[in-house]
């Protein structure tokens, strides 16, 4: 099967919150890391995804997500707050 990205996709900006929607909601990416609740999640959006739970989203998002892109992610995010 091939899936074909639209423009839109292509060019939508990676964000915390985007991240959480591709992946299926906070309950579905509670439901794939150990521990987590799916109330935490949205403490994501300030703060950055932890690191522990790097392997369970860039399965769940797909798409060429991976450990480097959520690291310069959340760099920029805790650069921001400084």
């Amino acid at each position: 099967m091939i899936i074909l990205q639209t423009q839109k996709e292509s060019k939508m900006k990676l964000t915390i919150t985007n991240i959480i929607e591709r992946c299926g909601g906070s309950k579905v990416i509670a439901s794939q890391c150990d521990g987590l609740q799916a109330d935490s999640i949205r403490k994501w959006v300030g703060k950055g995804i932890p690191e522990k739970h790097w392997s369970p989203i860039c399965k769940l998002h797909g798409k060429r997500l991976n450990a480097n892109k959520l690291h310069d992610l959340n760099e920029s995010i805790r650069n921001a707050k400084s």
